[in-house]
């Protein structure tokens, strides 16, 4: 039985060895192969981390264009504030538009049904102008201040923004190719 258990496998050989001596020996070299392996897969690994940063760093950089584009193509809500900051001073007599793009202005209410059927219509043009203007929407109920300086009385009422010109009215819910006429010739300024 003794001499069962000295008989170990070298297995690069595949011969028997005969003593615990050789036994050892074989361990060591086991070891050392390892750990070097388990050094270069760790520097492996440092590298490919080196890698991946880079890629996260260009994801990231994508991910950040892709908010732009996306928040280009989605309806923004203001506050009196943002209002004031974004579009112009709504106490001042002039109202003439801030921003550099063309936009217009929802004003509308949570319980109001025609406001509702025109939000989705509004995010069509948005994505099927490709941008070439921005939504906003004023909840009148949260800025009422902001709605009676600017006569807002029917809702839905929309303003029609071109950049240093003041602004253009309409009220009442309208179709989307009534407003696709007047983006064409108010925002857009072609005719398609």
């Amino acid at each position: 039985m003794e001499d069962r258990i000295m008989q170990l496998r070298d297995y690069h050989s595949e011969k028997v060895v005969p003593d615990a001596r050789n036994f050892v020996r074989a361990c060591r070299r086991y070891a050392t192969v390892f750990i070097f392996a388990l050094l270069v897969a760790v520097g492996g690994n440092n590298a490919a981390a080196q890698t991946d940063n880079t890629s996260a760093n260009k994801s990231a950089k994508t991910k950040t264009e892709k908010k732009q584009d996306k928040e280009k193509l989605e309806i923004i809500t203001l506050t009196q504030e943002e209002f004031v900051k974004k579009i112009f001073d709504y106490n001042d007599t002039t109202m003439i538009y801030k921003g550099k793009k063309p936009a217009i202005v929802d004003f509308y209410a949570d319980w109001c049904g025609p406001c509702k059927r025109l939000s989705p219509i509004l995010d069509q043009l948005l994505k099927e102008y490709d941008g070439a203007f921005i939504v906003y929407k004023v909840n009148v109920d949260h800025n009422k201040d902001l709605a009676r300086a600017l006569q807002v009385y029917n809702i839905p009422t929309l303003l029609y923004l071109v950049p240093k010109q003041k602004p253009k009215r309409s009220m009442g819910l309208l179709t989307k190719e009534q407003l696709k006429e007047i983006i064409d010739k108010y925002l857009v300024g072609t005719e398609k």
